[in-house]
């Protein structure tokens, strides 16, 4: 839950608040290091220095603190964290792949990915992804990002194969594995079952905008205009200033003219 968290104010643009939360996650997992000649919470105390403006005083604490600690992967990301955040990012890569060489832990995958993603660097993050994913295959976490990354992509087999998984692992109750899943089939050329699992994801959450709307879409490309119709006339209530779903609306609409 903790680095669901921390991936949502990322995206959010709060950066210093997901790194703390990512922390916690690992700490949660009994992964934190200990650390020696240190009062107190080490990292926290860097991460209150640079919170306060203070980054370069925090920086050369982070360092004093690994050199002290030389094997401690805590150490290392704390210094990737500092180095990323003061716009360093190659410096940051190679912290975070030291301390991948100790142990590579769901949190430090969720910092080098984004670190890869904010550098507009798509196969560093499916190299990234599918490396920890041969020594972790069973991180729902890791698997998620894939498949998602799998369809950003285009490789929708690949994608729809992730899902599959996932919702056989998590059950059919979450609505955007669902309507994602439905997006990978329909890419896949398997439109009648993408139909039945927008349906699923729509029935699960039948006021989300995303679910409606790619429900909607999936509906038309399967050749059901009249529903496509129906459906695609809520997500465009639900969604009044897209664009997209004005434009699917009207493909429907023109499609039951036909």
């Amino acid at each position: 839950a903790a680095l669901v968290l921390a991936r949502a104010l990322e995206a959010g643009g709060d950066r210093a608040d997901a790194m703390a939360w990512v922390d916690r996650a690992q700490i949660a997992g009994g992964d934190a290091a200990v650390f020696v000649g240190q009062g107190g919470d080490p990292i926290q105390q860097v991460r209150a220095m640079n919170a306060s403006g203070d980054s370069a005083a925090a920086l050369v604490m982070a360092q004093d603190l690994l050199s002290r600690n030389p094997g401690a992967a805590d150490a290392y990301m704390l210094v990737g964290d500092l180095l990323a955040e003061t716009g360093d990012p190659m410096a940051a890569f190679d912290a975070y792949a030291r301390a991948e060489a100790l142990g590579f832990s769901p949190s430090l995958l969720a910092r080098m990915v984004s670190l890869a993603r904010r550098e507009n660097n798509p196969a560093a993050v499916r190299n990234l992804l599918l490396r920890f994913l041969r020594s972790n295959p069973a991180d729902v976490g890791a698997r998620h990002m894939l498949a998602d990354d799998y369809l950003d992509m285009g490789q929708s087999a690949n994608a729809a194969a992730l899902y599959a998984g996932l919702i056989a692992v998590l059950g059919p109750n979450d609505a955007a594995l669902q309507f994602n899943y439905a997006r990978a089939l329909l890419e896949a050329g398997r439109p009648s079952e993408a139909l039945a699992r927008a349906r699923l994801a729509y029935r699960v959450q039948p006021g989300n905008p995303a679910a409606v709307h790619v429900y909607g879409y999936v509906a038309l490309k399967a050749g059901h205009a009249d529903e496509a119709v129906e459906i695609l006339q809520k997500a465009v209530a639900l969604q009044p200033g897209s664009k997209l779903a004005r434009f699917h609306l009207a493909q429907a609409l023109a499609a039951r003219a036909a």
